[in-house]
């Protein structure tokens, strides 16, 4: 539960109910990340977001790829 952004989950403070919680198939866990990957990340300013991270992630690891001697 620690390494988890549960700020909106009403279980953040009890650790034994928010385990019982995940553990059940009813109920979908309110974390951060799920808001982002599953709802806020279609919608305009939030999916640009998204496209620049992937941008910026690419450049990244191809600067890392041709640094350890590789060839794009």
């Amino acid at each position: 539960m620690r390494n988890k952004n549960c700020i909106l989950c009403k279980y953040r403070k009890d650790e034994l109910a928010c385990l019982d919680a995940v553990k059940s198939d009813a109920y979908h866990c309110p974390t951060l990340s799920n808001l982002w990957y599953g709802k806020l990340i279609y919608h305009f300013p939030f999916n640009l977001i998204f496209k620049i991270q992937v941008m910026i992630w690419d450049y990244r690891s191809a600067k890392e790829y041709l640094e350890k001697g590789g060839n794009l």
